[in-house]
């Protein structure tokens, strides 16, 4: 690509969840289009790699090891990307997980958890990113929610529940902070083929979901001023899933009988 057409260039964006699936898919793309980018993950090592490939593009990336789940270790990561960069143009909340959360056998943990890592995570990068956006009077926060949010599988209610109250954040704060300059839109994707849910996905057909590279090319377009017109709204990326049939959905954990995280 022509770097004095890349559509990012000289950006500075902020990643959640950065080491796999989703995440590096969009480290990568953004990265060929010139953006420099700050990595966040629980594991450095995953960090550490997607940075390595995305500086072959010319760009820079600072790789910080955080929990966004903790406020404390978000606070940190934040100011460590404003020491090095002195900015953030672009905030994309990414990180999420989920496990199994049937009502009947209620395990308030699971739920806390659950909102921990996918709403207060973004929440709290939200807020510590704002104030510099807010100051630049400039910033675009993309936040990764889920078909979940509005088409509930059954047993995985916590989940649904923490991405649909993803979407009420980001158009809370497309209405809060657009008088400054900012823009907050959202990205719903349906089943993703990220390498984690095609290997535990056994018997399935996973030919028709959504790639990762489809959901980090609607991630670019939000992030570039091609979308300069849109603030608060969500995108569906459901592709050829018109309704999925959550009843008959087979969850990967109880095919393989473990907790797992996108």
């Amino acid at each position: 690509m022509d770097k004095n057409c890349r559509l990012l260039k000289e950006k500075v964006v902020l990643i959640s969840g950065a080491g796999k699936g989703i995440g590096k898919e969009i480290c990568y793309v953004f990265a060929q289009n010139g953006a420099n980018l700050v990595l966040l993950s629980r594991t450095q090592e995953d960090i550490e790699q997607v940075a390595a490939a995305a500086r072959k593009f010319g760009v820079e990336a600072l790789p910080v090891k955080t929990d966004v789940s903790s406020y404390s270790e978000v606070k940190s990561a934040v100011k460590k990307a404003l020491k090095y960069f002195g900015k953030v143009d672009i905030l994309v909340n990414n990180a999420g997980g989920g496990v199994k959360t049937p009502v009947i056998n209620l395990n308030v943990e699971d739920w806390k958890s659950t909102f921990d890592i996918n709403f207060f995570g973004s929440l709290y990068l939200s807020s510590e990113v704002i104030k510099n956006m807010v100051k630049n009077k400039s910033g675009n926060i993309i936040n990764v929610s889920s078909r979940c949010a509005s088409q509930p599988t059954p047993d995985y209610g916590a989940y649904g529940a923490s991405k649909a109250a993803l979407l009420v954040l980001s158009e809370t704060m497309s209405l809060e902070y657009k008088r400054y300059g900012l823009r907050v839109n959202s990205i719903s994707p349906a089943r993703v083929s990220t390498e984690r849910a095609v290997k535990v996905s056994i018997g399935e057909d996973t030919s028709n979901w959504i790639k990762p590279r489809e959901v980090a090319d609607v991630a670019l377009f939000l992030a570039s001023d091609l979308s300069g017109a849109l603030n608060g709204i969500e995108i569906k990326i459901f592709g050829n899933f018109y309704r999925i049939g959550t009843y008959e959905y087979k969850a990967a954990e109880e095919i393989v009988g473990e907790k797992f995280t996108w």
